[in-house]
């Protein structure tokens, strides 16, 4: 098992039935780009996939990465900080993209701003 690292603000959504309901949330079609920011080990992610197949799963730990690669080969990991990428990049050429996830609490503020600016 990964432990979380506190200089990532990482808290491991570990809860199956809150997963599951968070996904559920989600109202993305089937043409929509859905990003999940923090995958962490996968505990969001896995129920996301099994509604989304144009799902990207982003994450910096590079613990985490692997991990999700082994564990769901049929999801496009993408390796890195949110901070940094464009959500452009991220969107894989869908005209609307969904951000979902357990967002670090002390870059929340941060990575809403950042997405808010990128949609104007």
């Amino acid at each position: 098992m990964i432990k979380p690292r506190k200089s990532l603000g990482q808290n491991f959504l570990r809860d199956q039935n809150t997963a599951r309901k968070i996904a559920a949330s989600l109202r993305a079609g089937p043409e929509d780009r859905v990003v999940e920011i923090g995958a962490g080990t996968g505990a969001l992610t896995r129920f996301l996939a099994e509604q989304y197949s144009n799902l990207i799963a982003v994450e910096i730990d590079d613990r985490a990465v692997t991990h999700l690669k082994e564990t769901l080969p049929d999801v496009e990991v993408f390796a890195g900080d949110i901070l940094t990428c464009s959500y452009a990049d991220l969107s894989g050429g869908a005209e609307r993209i969904f951000v979902i996830g357990n967002l670090p609490y002390f870059l929340t503020s941060e990575i809403i701003f950042r997405l808010l600016d990128e949609s104007e």
